[in-house]
């Protein structure tokens, strides 16, 4: 198997060949820039002229370093600020001569400038242990390891209600076993975890372990940590705790790919950290011309945006002043990445709604971990604003736009949709004999359902009060039913426990697929219509319109 490491430095350093071998046709952009400077008979010309000279060895300046030729960036800099002192009307800059400046950098020799070329930045990743490929997680996989015979029957019986599927291995069998495949998770006994843990920590931080503890005292959980644990739950404990912790869990380890967009008119630098970014599956938009960025922003709806400070048209702070401006952007975080050194400008651009600022060079690493770190906040605060706070659900605004949204896809590339509208069966009765708590319980055992059963492509939604809404793109009314109807037998088969009462509770769902006049206001009602039918029908059953 490949190595993607080695995959990714071998692209890294084509670029530094690719880059010293179009070193010429930038320095004779730079000849002809300062020859039209000379030549400008009008004042628009001439700084016209000086805005592409100082562009041009800006991208020089913070591209030189980055790609492991500092001496490309050092004799770039004073081009740059001599520019810049001459856009600002510096009478001394006047009597500097930039040709002299532009052929000091022409007469690099560029043959050992790539020989001696900083090496390609460190993997992103640490070197694989062995040539053995990796095992593949399996989706909703839990493994039961080290507890009590009694925890290990309960837990089995919450969690494979919840769609996962559980396996029960002894202590000693889990490193032999995780070699062949990958759970989701790994739930272990205190007791056991010393069997379970390889070394000194778990060493698989893309599966969660999750520690089940006697002691709640900080020695116990701080001895967790140092094992590696993500997870800490202290008997006695219930299966909807459990099944709680593991949703959260496994939402961060397994996330959908970050979405960046990155302005950048410098052709390799965009190229570098694209490749760099994509290599720790993050999905990236390239955009050269700033004046696109709200019609991407829209289509591709960003985690982050990436820009360099100086661009063609409009300057990263303009860019990010625009942004700031459109509601549905303002919260998106601002990275500039530049070769600015001045702290007064890096202070102007936070001010106008950069959340922070890379300074070129930087390596990979840097880039991703800025990135990342910045995109993980992001969704958390959008999760804060786009869900309903006790169902972790879109919330009705959000889940209206999201129906909005899939209607327009589905129609362009010719898919069905099915809504469904979905209510709990006499929830006023569970409020008033079991009271409100326990009617939240209920509310968010269905909603994990939904997260747990609905595909990746699938929308929940409440409504309000315990009505849901579900949008079911590419699924025509037939598969969109038998999703349906299996998630009902789910939600009526599960037991709800809550202090000394157990109870279980249905639901009726309403299903309408999408026509040819439907906008999201038909297709709802539609839904509710065919809802209102199955309560009439006698409830727990799917009505369809």
């Amino acid at each position: 198997m490949t190595d993607p490491n080695a995959q990714l430095s071998r692209r890294l350093d084509a670029l530094r060949v690719d880059y010293v071998l179009q070193l010429p046709d930038r320095i004779a952009e730079l000849r002809a820039a300062w020859l039209a400077i000379q030549r400008a008979t009008d004042a628009d010309t001439r700084e016209g002229a000086l805005v592409q000279l100082r562009r041009i060895a800006h991208r020089l300046v913070g591209s030189g370093k980055t790609f492991g030729l500092p001496a490309v960036s050092e004799a770039a800099i004073p081009i740059e600020q001599l520019a810049d002192a001459l856009l600002d009307g510096d009478a001394a800059a006047q009597t500097t001569d930039v040709g002299a400046l532009v052929e000091q950098l022409a007469r690099l020799d560029f043959t050992n400038i790539i020989a001696e070329a900083a090496p390609a930045p460190a993997p992103l990743r640490p070197a694989p242990r062995s040539a053995r490929p990796a095992p593949e997680v399996v989706v909703g996989l839990i493994w039961l390891t080290g507890l009590t015979e009694d925890e290990t029957q309960y837990l089995s019986t919450v969690l494979q209600r919840y769609g996962f599927t559980v396996d029960q291995l002894e202590p000693d069998d889990v490193p032999e076993e995780i070699r062949e495949q990958r759970p989701a998770a790994v739930v272990a006994g205190m007791d056991g975890v010393k069997e379970v843990v390889t070394g000194e920590r778990w060493d698989d931080p893309a599966t969660p372990l999750v520690v089940i503890s006697s002691d709640d005292r900080i020695e116990a959980r701080l001895s967790a940590v140092r094992i590696g644990a993500s997870g800490f739950v202290t008997r006695p404990f219930s299966g909807d705790q459990l099944v709680d912790l593991l949703d959260r869990l496994l939402e961060h380890a397994d996330p959908e790919p970050y979405r960046v967009i990155l302005v950048e008119d410098d052709d390799f630098l965009a190229e570098s950290f694209s490749t760099s970014l994509e290599a720790e599956n993050m999905r990236v938009e390239r955009l050269a011309d700033p004046m696109k960025i709200l019609k991407v922003c829209q289509s591709f709806a960003p985690d982050i945006i990436v820009t360099d400070l100086y661009l063609p048209e409009a300057d990263g702070m303009e860019m990010a002043q625009v942004i700031r401006q459109h509601g549905g952007f303002d919260g998106v975080p601002i990275l500039f990445v530049s070769s600015e050194t001045s702290l007064n400008r890096q202070m102007t651009a936070r001010r106008f709604g950069a959340d922070d600022f890379l300074t070129k060079p930087l390596t990979s690493a840097q880039l991703v971990t800025a990135v990342r770190s910045r995109a993980i906040r992001y969704r958390e605060l959008r999760r804060l604003m786009d869900r309903d706070s006790l169902t972790g659900l879109l919330n009705h605004g959000r889940t209206v736009a999201r129906l909005e949204r899939e209607i327009d896809r589905c129609r362009e590339a010719g898919e069905p949709l099915s809504v469904a509208a979905l209510d709990l069966d006499h929830f006023k009765r569970v409020n008033d004999t079991y009271g409100h708590a326990a009617g939240d319980r209920v509310l968010r055992t269905v909603s994990r359902l939904f997260l747990q059963r609905l595909r990746g492509t699938d929308a929940a939604g409440r409504f309000g009060g315990e009505e849901f809404v579900l949008v079911l793109p590419s699924a025509d009314a037939e598969a969109a039913f038998n999703l349906l109807d299996k998630l009902r037998e789910a939600f009526a088969s599960i037991e709800h426990v809550f202090d000394e009462h157990r109870f279980s509770a249905t639901c009726s769902i309403g299903l309408a697929t999408l026509r040819d006049d439907d906008d999201q206001t038909s297709l709802l009602a539609r839904a509710d219509a065919a809802l209102y039918q199955a309560k009439q029908d006698g409830r727990n059953r799917i009505g369809l319109e």
